[in-house]
């Protein structure tokens, strides 16, 4: 879950986020511009080598962009656009410096990302839309109000906003409508009021000012303390990554909470099996992992945990261990077209080009899948 609202009024244009998931290896990264791509800042995940790290984020143009998850939406490439494969928030934050600019390019451009998520995107401008699929096309929803909210569902399905199945969108419009002088307070208190503590808890969250170019960082929702950036004077130190953590004088409550009973990403586990017992005793100890819990589910096996773990390996020259982790992936997830693709690509790596033939044409016949599971 994820909840993001921008408010444009009195020249105060201003963007938050919670970010709600179950990875705690949280990461800010700075990278300033180049000749071809705006200076940015991103915030997300550091877990992946191989997933979408960035889950959003501010350029120096004062463009923001997030995600939210939701449910399969059914999306369909259109014929007449081109194909985009990339990362959706690294393109935009690099090279798109208004709403106006993002906007065209979704047009232009198919993003497989619209079958599990929304997009909201907001300028220095003041200008703001979300970005979904629905009703068989890209639907852009710009801001009718001096404020806009995007929480977990898909908002064009619903012609009444009193029908809006989400009691967090609820509690951010009851703020913002009566609010009247926009301020980082202001926001601040809607993330307060919509962050969630349970299964899939507020890690972080983040206010960008637009005008200002800054961002406000708070740590698993302690609102009381923030870490300030400039984003201006963080880009002329060169590119720089801190864990989220690190920056935090308190590590609060929940935090401690989370470690104990919290779900955690199942890689690590899988890894230390391995290499402490061999990858067939790593394989046949899986299903107990997946069976450990505690109050919840203790460990996060979706398809994209298996396959850093497959990467790592791979990385690493351990071809007999990735091409195991790959073959478990494919048997969890057959209606995957991406692990019979990683699958492949191992068996070339070690020369066995029958066995990657038939994952590749396995992989050839399946369409796409872009799978952000819970994420946001």
């Amino acid at each position: 879950m994820c909840t993001i609202v921008t408010i444009a009024k009195n020249d105060v244009v201003l963007a938050g986020n919670n970010e709600d998931y179950t990875e705690p290896r949280t990461k800010i990264w700075f990278v300033p511009a180049s000749k071809e791509a705006y200076g940015r800042v991103y915030v997300g995940y550091d877990h992946a080598i191989v997933y979408s790290r960035f889950q959003g984020g501010m350029n120096d143009q004062g463009l923001f962009i997030d995600i939210n998850a939701v449910a399969p939406t059914g999306w369909q490439a259109d014929p007449r656009k081109l194909n985009f494969n990339g990362d959706i928030i690294e393109h935009v934050l690099s090279y798109c410096s208004t709403v106006d600019a993002a906007v065209d390019f979704f047009q232009r451009n198919n993003v497989p990302d619209l079958e599990r998520t929304r997009i909201p995107v907001a300028d220095a401008k003041g200008d703001s839309v979300i970005i979904e699929w629905a009703k068989g096309k890209v639907q852009f929803l710009f801001k009718k109000e001096f404020y806009q909210i995007s929480t977990n569902f898909i908002q064009s399905n619903y012609d009444n906003p009193d029908e809006y199945p989400c009691a967090r969108y609820k509690i951010a419009d009851d703020i913002l409508k009566n609010a009247k002088t926009p301020s980082v307070d202001l926001i601040r208190s809607v993330l307060s009021a919509t962050h969630f503590e349970y299964f899939g808890q507020t890690l972080y969250s983040n206010i960008c000012d637009l005008k200002k170019r800054r961002i406000y960082l708070y740590f698993f929702h302690n609102f009381e303390e923030a870490v300030v950036f400039d984003l201006e004077k963080e880009l002329k130190k060169g590119e720089m990554a801190y864990p989220i953590p690190s920056l935090f004088a308190t590590k609060p409550f929940a935090a401690y909470l989370f470690e104990q009973i919290g779900p955690q990403i199942g890689a690590k586990a899988v890894i230390d099996i391995v290499n402490e017992r061999g990858i067939k005793e790593g394989i046949e100890q899986f299903n107990e992992l997946r069976k450990q819990s505690r109050q919840i589910t203790r460990y996060i096996f979706e398809e994209w945990v298996l396959r850093d773990v497959g990467l790592i390996f791979l990385s690493k020259k351990r071809m007999k261990e990735a091409i195991e982790i790959f073959k478990l992936n494919s048997q969890l997830y057959p209606k995957s077209r991406q692990v019979y693709k990683d699958l492949a690509d191992a068996y070339v790596r070690n020369g066995q080009r029958k066995l990657a033939a038939r994952n590749y044409e396995k992989a050839k016949n399946l369409n796409p899948i872009v799978d952000h599971s819970d994420r946001d």
